[in-house]
């Protein structure tokens, strides 16, 4: 559809139906973790190893989605996102082994993996149509998905209902409003390549060049910082409610709560983070969220009692929350890369973490424990900070 066809709010709402589709399908597994582990019986290494094949899965729908948008459209490649997303999530409800849940949740990170660069596409597309910033409240649209998961999750979880009728009632549900979402989609207008007008190239042969395989150093700098929020959030989702159930003895309907306290955060936060990039600048947004996600961390740390440990992964998901929205908005100015290549590089960048970090986690949580390995996301958060630091001292100079 195109934008003077639609109003402003149905194209964001629209795409923000797509970006909850990922949001919902790991909230709700990540809120019943405690139950698929004691299901199939798996260990916190074997668990880790099962939380891999997220990262190994997506990274695989990443390399080949920008083909997939090429090819058949980015409508054509949200829909089969979502069926393979919830699809799968709602099978690995009815795993009996390690294997099984494995081999479902490769399926479902694949179609995250589609979803992730499909819908940042389509997010970017709603910015330069309508001429104004959106990628914050878009993300949104995620951390609903996720925050509806995680509140479901506890739901069920205190109702003692198992994971696989959690999962298959969601879902149901949102397939009636991606039959309003769908039409609603805008197509591309133009093809999208960023050269400056002052630094076009003069023949075609430069003008080939320019359009040439090359990707700009910073686009992987950017990756790299999607990577730490990336695995900082996936170990608050992955580990969290393992975490406050185990460590600080809450009751699995409140450590079911641990993402969904961190996504309606992120979630407040994201609704009026386009307005505050107005106000203080991308990159003095980016090191302030870093330096709040950090303090977060800490507490979730050093908190003796469940509640503040709550409180804390509250306080994390409103630092982290525009610092992804903002990476993945920069990827539209990088100069001679089409958007759909910089977000897929991008989000490539950033899932590689989710190939090393999970079973790192699970490795030092059982040989050193749960406080010790998280430990590790409040070093990823401090590289952050230093970063954004940086960017922000280059840009104001």
């Amino acid at each position: 559809m195109r934008s003077d066809q639609l109003s402003l709010w149905q194209a964001r709402l629209a795409c923000m139906i797509f970006f909850a589709a990922p949001g919902l399908a790991y909230g709700l597994f990540v809120s019943r973790v405690p139950a698929l582990t004691m299901q199939v019986q798996a260990t916190a290494d074997e668990f880790g190893m099962v939380l891999l094949c997220i990262g190994i899965a997506a990274v695989a729908g990443l390399a080949i989605a920008s083909y997939c948008i090429g090819r058949f459209g980015a409508k054509t490649v949200l829909l089969v996102g979502c069926a393979l997303a919830l699809g799968a999530v709602c099978a690995a409800g009815l795993a009996s082994s390690v294997w099984q849940l494995a081999l479902m949740v490769l399926l479902s990170g694949f179609g995250m993996g589609l979803l992730d660069v499909a819908m940042n596409v389509q997010g970017v597309e709603v910015e330069r149509q309508y001429n104004a910033p959106s990628m914050n409240l878009l993300h949104a649209g995620y951390n609903i998905g996720a925050f509806s998961g995680s509140i479901l999750g506890s739901l069920f979880a205190a109702a003692q209902i198992g994971p696989f009728v959690n999962f298959l009632c969601p879902s149901l549900a949102f397939v009636v409003m991606l039959v309003w979402a769908t039409p609603r989609l805008l197509d591309p207008q133009h093809e999208h390549l960023h050269i400056d007008s002052s630094k076009a190239p003069k023949s075609q042969s430069q003008a080939q060049r320019a359009r040439g395989k090359t990707v700009p150093l910073w686009v992987y700098g950017w990756g790299l910082l999607a990577m730490i929020s990336y695995v900082v959030e996936g170990s608050s989702g992955e580990w969290g409610s393992l975490f406050v159930y185990q460590e600080k003895q809450a009751p699995e309907s409140i450590a079911a709560l641990v993402y969904g306290m961190y996504s309606i955060c992120a979630l407040a936060c994201r609704l009026g983070a386009d307005r505050l990039r107005t106000i203080m600048g991308d990159f003095r947004l980016m090191f302030v969220g870093s330096l709040v996600a950090l303090s977060g961390m800490i507490i979730v740390l050093v908190s003796p009692w469940w509640p503040l440990c709550l409180a804390g992964y509250a306080v994390l998901g409103t630092g982290l929350a525009p610092v992804v929205p903002l990476l993945f908005s920069l990827a539209s100015k990088f100069e001679g890369i089409s958007v759909e290549k910089a977000t897929s590089v991008i989000a490539m960048c950033a899932y590689c973490g989710l190939l090393a970090f999970p079973p790192t986690f699970g490795f030092l949580a059982e040989h050193v424990g749960l406080t010790a390995s998280l430990s590790l996301a409040a070093l990823l958060l401090v590289v952050l900070a230093v970063s954004s630091f940086g960017l922000m001292r280059r840009h104001r100079a």
